[in-house]
């Protein structure tokens, strides 16, 4: 019995102090998810435009630990190489939802429709963030120059950003 005892005794010591040092230990292996930079901005040390720490050129990748992702949210926590701060979280994107145009295309405004959604056709290089499918499309944000525009581009006409 008193073998028993001792290791349900040692069985919950061991459990208290594994339990006091998971947090940490889970904070160390936090991920990180990666955006791309879709329209050239600037990294801040606040989530406020008053104290920009670089630039952030269009096409670089940046990690955030934060888990949610909204394009009309205002700020994003971000890390670019070894700075930390805030960028405005419209000018970034999911990397896994990052496309560009690889062949000149029209932006639709409906999937296989002939009304465009920008009145020439997108250069090469575009960068696009894929909001859904629909058969041969992809629902879209375009970024060009300093607008966006949502619309509808051919599958065949887009790669995933790299």
């Amino acid at each position: 019995m008193k073998t028993i005892r001792k290791a349900m005794v040692l069985t919950a010591a061991v459990l208290l102090v594994v339990s006091m040092l998971a947090p940490a230990s889970l904070a160390a292996v936090e991920s990180t998810t990666p955006y791309v930079v879709v329209v050239s901005t600037t990294l801040y040390e606040t989530a406020s435009t008053s104290y920009p720490i670089m630039p952030l050129p269009k096409g670089e990748t940046v990690q955030s630990t934060e888990t949610t992702w909204a394009y009309n949210s205002n700020w994003k926590a971000i890390t670019y190489g070894s700075h930390s701060g805030y960028t405005q979280n419209n000018k970034i994107v999911p990397k896994a939802a990052c496309y560009r145009v690889s062949t000149s295309s029209y932006l639709y405004v409906g999937a296989g429709t002939g009304g465009y959604a920008y009145s020439s056709p997108l250069p090469v290089g575009t960068y696009l963030y894929r909001i859904t499918s629909s058969g041969s499309y992809y629902k879209v944000r375009a970024y060009i120059g300093g607008s966006t525009y949502i619309g509808y581009i051919l599958k065949a006409a887009v790669t995933l950003y790299q």
